[in-house]
């Protein structure tokens, strides 16, 4: 009984933490991307000269994740 006890309590206390980690974690890559090694503006490609996301980064409409563009 002592034993199914402490389990239970440990099993519980683990979840606990899982949930809390799982809180606090971001979960989008936002603040998390990496620093990109050619200076590239989306927003003169994309918003001034009205290139489609599609147009290089293949995935972009599929993925949460654009890709990285061919060369």
């Amino acid at each position: 009984m002592r034993t199914l006890v402490l389990i239970t309590t440990l099993a519980l206390a683990g979840l606990v933490l899982v949930a809390t980690g799982m809180y606090i974690l971001p979960l989008d890559s936002r603040d998390r991307s990496p620093v990109q090694p050619i200076a590239f503006s989306h927003r003169i490609h994309a918003d001034s000269n009205g290139i489609h996301c599609l147009f290089c980064n293949r995935f972009a409409s599929e993925s949460p994740t654009a890709g990285i563009p061919t060369v």
